[in-house]
């Protein structure tokens, strides 16, 4: 079986650095809509919308892989598992690590927050799971979009409102409205640019269809 060192170097790109503006945004819109801030509360809230981010990311990259929708050399920031660069074992222990932190870091908000937040933090992890994982993958049926706009837009945004005054808030709603519309045209110009791999390997994305 092949085994690959762990370089630390290498493991910061493939949790893809450049994308993680997508979770903290929301959240620091939401702590400054709050106004006042508890700042452990809000710094765990950080922590855990990053790991869930990353969680989907390393899901997304571990199962595009097994579909031959990641394949070496292709267009846009390299893929690990596609050229070759760590292995599924490995791949998978990342994605075990991004859920554990997920998860502590989630009960402490769970203790603070309530019933609400257990809700968001299990749909969260859920919907990491289904973009990608299962055949009916929502990016494969072309809805992530959808949950995008949600999760990395007013989902987050409210929901870390709420932690820090207990109160649905409307502006933390239209400021992470905001957030959702900008991650949605990331996505949007990332699937512009998979259009061919994608469709070859029937991941049926908005740009596809």
């Amino acid at each position: 079986m092949k085994k690959l060192k762990i370089r630390p170097l290498l493991w910061f790109r493939i949790v893809r650095p450049q994308t993680l503006f997508a979770s903290v945004c929301p959240v620091l819109v939401g702590l400054m809509v709050a106004g006042h801030v508890e700042w452990l509360t809000g710094a765990l809230t950080l922590v855990c919308a990053v790991a869930l981010q990353i969680l989907s990311n390393l899901i997304n990259d571990y199962y595009d892989f097994r579909r031959g929708a990641d394949q070496a050399g292709r267009a846009g920031f390299r893929r690990a598992l596609a050229e070759g660069e760590v292995t599924e074992q490995q791949m998978l222990r990342a994605v075990w690590t991004a859920l554990c932190v997920s998860v502590v870091t989630g009960a402490w908000l769970v203790w603070t927050g309530g019933w609400p937040i257990l809700c968001i933090g299990l749909t969260a992890i859920l919907f990491a799971w289904l973009y990608t994982a299962t055949p009916y993958s929502l990016s494969y049926l072309g809805v992530a979009d959808v949950f995008v706009f949600l999760y990395y837009g007013v989902v987050a945004s409210v929901g870390t409102t709420w932690l820090q005054t207990g109160v649905w808030s409307a502006q933390s709603f239209c400021a992470g409205a905001v957030c959702g519309l900008l991650s949605m045209c990331v996505l949007a110009t990332n699937n512009l640019r998979d259009m061919q791999t994608d469709a070859a390997v029937g991941k049926r994305t908005f740009a596809v269809r």
